[in-house]
């Protein structure tokens, strides 16, 4: 697992398990002071594997999460989540390369 401070006030969380079925899974959280649009992707070995928009959760803690399943690649695998709020261009980059 790997955390911190993004660019401005948020920060961000990112989560690597190996699960029963010999797959990884990947959660990515960032916790926001808005409830803003933003950009985000995943990314396995350096290749995109997934993206998408999000917008945070105004009525809880303003956060938001993402969670997607990834084969487990022979070999040491780089996992990274980056997220860019489309407002405020804020950015949030977390990865896990020991995996």
């Amino acid at each position: 697992m790997a955390r911190g401070a993004c660019s401005d006030t948020s920060t961000k969380r990112l989560r690597v398990v190996l699960n029963d079925e010999g797959r990884l899974d990947v959660i990515g959280v960032v916790w926001s002071n808005d409830d803003d649009l933003w950009d985000w992707r995943m990314l396995h070995d350096g290749d995109v594997s997934f993206r998408g928009e999000i917008r945070a959760d105004g009525d809880s803690d303003r956060s938001f999460r993402i969670k997607r399943t990834m084969l487990d690649f022979p070999g040491t695998d780089i996992i990274a989540f980056k997220a860019e709020n489309q407002r405020t261009g804020e950015t949030c980059f977390v990865k896990v390369d020991d995996f």
